[in-house]
């Protein structure tokens, strides 16, 4: 059997029990409802409140609870609180006290405070608090509520996420992230019996944390940035700095790894790192060396993205021949790494590998509810059936889209069939935002909020990095590609993954493809790729048939529908997003939206505007066209 849970026991869940899951610890609050081991709903608090992460990860921020997502779930499943029979989180305040001389034993190399012995005292006293403040924010009986709580361990419950939904009976089991009570790593073995741990890496080692360091040395943001470092290392050597990384990432030859940090990192002193990397810390403003002859960062990037595809394999190797398993699922946050997901699809010998769609900490509300659901009613496991769509989260009405599109008095009209409306504009060179049904969970567009273009446009991956996500110009943009065709223009070994199907593994191009879609290929010849099969979408597959009808080519780029936010989930959202970017066209359920800007349709040029263009003219005289403002 699985680990125990904290909480008052009592009896086992019934059939047709409903359970809350929620995530609030560290960062990426959420919440999901389970009724009868099936998740109804799922969703991140950042959707709602439009804070990416949804809040910092700092202990003063421990009872920031998700109630917005709570209350989306509860309705969503037509119950009351009071109706939940049991409600988790996916952590324990419990375990997390068993590692309780380690934060005195090791200095922290992260803020938050959670590391150090008194940041860990109040962060668990802050935990225990978490049932009250629910009972007092909905209103209810304490007692009832502290009753049916359950505090279930944190990589138990990503590992639970990723293996209840998986396709597999059976499975090896993977989590890696920063840390979760005290441990960084966790390889288990997952069955009809439950999910046991086989074997464990704890604090201070920690692939997780090496990412967040590294991340603010090259001047982004830890632990929300990673993804950028790993598309910047396409760009770079990874022999420039391979030495250097071995000395901070060292994997044995047993398949398990140590870390070295320096804790001064925490003060912001990289003054260690600067003198083993051979190169200065970039801040934020400064130039990022990434092309051309300087591409420093670049090697920085490329290396640890190396070590971590060599951890990676290890790591599944080890854990294959532990378990005898043939499947393997993984978790937490770090396995949001699609590369190093690739690398352990086609070389690690597993016959298929599944990733959690939120691989991060949002996830783990789906891991503690489906933990509870399938262990406490002992029924038999239905595979794959757990969370059966990654659509989980809101979906609106024609009706709320028309209110929303007059209340932002934009021009629209209502359209037949919206997706083969959408593939002629797409045919056509536009950009297209796509607003359909359930919103996605997770942190990867899959195809109802998301922005689309033909990949086949060299300029168009520019338009979109620099015009509309106003992100920086090496990220890459992902290929969503229909199931039947992707053999075509995918070069793999073995068959595709089912990791593949939630955008969460890269892989190569065929060498004779890749001259066919340039927006889509990254620099080193892969792509992160979502092979769309119809039972997953579709509405999504029906827009991809009819735009490979009128182009040849089976496969749409697809990225987040937002712009350095969170993913848009309402069409207010939505709304806000087209009037501040530079897209051509929206398709908000049966509503299209096309044309100027409010302000690109003004009569006629300010008075600041005349004397703008006559300071960029110089002396000469600016003439405007009658009845036309603007450039």
């Amino acid at each position: 059997m699985s680990e125990p849970v904290d909480g008052v026991q009592g009896s086992r869940l019934g059939a047709g029990g409903v359970v809350l899951g929620i995530n609030a610890a560290y960062h990426q609050p959420s919440a999901c409802l389970v009724r009868d081991g099936v998740v109804v709903a799922a969703v991140e608090e950042e959707r709602f409140n439009r804070i990416k992460g949804g809040k910092q990860a700092v202990v003063d921020n421990t009872l920031v609870l998700p109630f917005a997502s709570i209350d989306y779930v509860l309705r969503e499943g037509g119950v009351q609180l009071d109706d939940v029979d049991l409600i988790g989180t996916g952590f324990s305040p419990a375990r997390r006290l068993r590692g309780k001389e380690l934060w005195a034993r090791y200095a922290p190399v992260l803020a938050g405070e959670y590391e150090t012995p008194a940041g860990d005292r109040a962060f668990r006293r802050l935990l225990h608090q978490i049932p009250e403040v629910i009972a007092a924010r909905f209103d209810v009986d304490r007692g009832s509520v502290r009753r049916r709580f359950r505090w279930v361990p944190h990589h138990l419950s990503h590992l639970a996420s990723a293996f209840y939904p998986s396709p597999f009976s059976e499975a090896a089991g993977l989590c890696i992230d920063g840390i979760g009570e005290f441990d960084t790593t966790t390889l288990a073995d997952c069955d009809e019996r439950g999910i046991r741990t086989v074997e464990k890496i704890d604090y201070p080692h920690s692939l997780g944390f090496v990412w967040e360091v590294v991340t603010n040395f090259l001047g982004f943001k830890g632990d929300q940035d990673e993804c950028k470092i790993m598309g910047l290392a396409a760009y770079g050597d990874p022999a420039a700095q391979r030495a250097a990384f071995s000395k901070i990432i060292r994997p044995g030859k047993d398949g398990r790894f140590t870390t070295l940090l320096d804790p001064a990192v925490i003060r912001h002193d990289y003054s260690t790192f600067e003198r083993l990397f051979g190169v200065n810390r970039r801040l934020p403003y400064e130039p990022l060396a990434w092309q051309g002859a300087d591409r420093r960062h670049a090697d920085l990037a490329a290396a640890l993205q190396e070590k971590t595809n060599e951890v990676f394999l290890h790591l599944a190797e080890r854990v294959r021949v532990r378990t005898g398993r043939r499947h393997l699922v993984l978790a937490g946050g770090v396995a949001l790494n699609c590369v190093a997901n690739g690398q352990v699809a086609e070389f690690s010998g597993f016959d298929d590998v599944y990733v959690q769609a939120a691989a991060g900490d949002a996830g783990t509300a789906i891991g503690a509810a489906l933990h509870l659901a399938c262990e406490g009613t002992g029924a038999p496991r239905r595979q794959g059936r757990a969370m059966p769509t990654p659509f989980l989260g809101p979906a609106f009405s024609d009706d709320d889209i028309k209110a929303a599109l007059e209340r932002f008095r934009l021009p629209n009209e209502r359209v037949a069939d919206p997706t083969e409306t959408a593939a002629s504009l797409l045919a056509t060179g536009k950009v297209v935002g796509w607003f359909q049904g359930r919103m996605e969970f997770g942190p990867r567009a899959l195809g109802n909020r998301s922005l689309l273009a033909d990949p086949t446009l060299p300029a168009i991956r520019h338009t979109l990095n620099l015009q509309v996500k106003h992100r920086e110009e090496f990220r890459p943009l992902c290929p969503t590609v229909l199931a039947e065709f992707a053999e075509e223009w995918i070069d793999a070994s073995r068959p595709l993954c089912q990791a593949s199907r939630l955008m969460l593994a890269t892989y190569r191009i065929r060498p004779d493809r890749i001259a066919r879609i340039p927006a889509v290929l990254h620099q080193d010849g892969s792509a992160r790729i979502q092979v769309l099969h119809r039972e997953d979408n579709p509405v999504f597959h029906q827009l991809l048939t009819a735009f490979h009808a009128k182009t040849g080519v089976p496969m749409l780029l697809n990225t987040s529908f937002n712009d350095r936010e969170p993913v848009v989930c309402t069409p207010e959202h939505a709304c806000e997003c087209w009037l501040k970017t530079r897209f051509d066209a929206m398709i908000l359920g049966s509503y299209l939206v096309t044309g100027l800007k409010p302000w690109e349709r003004r009569p006629s040029a300010t008075a600041f505007e005349i004397a703008s263009r006559r300071f960029d003219a110089g002396p000469t005289e600016v003439r405007l066209s009658p009845g036309r403002g603007g450039r």
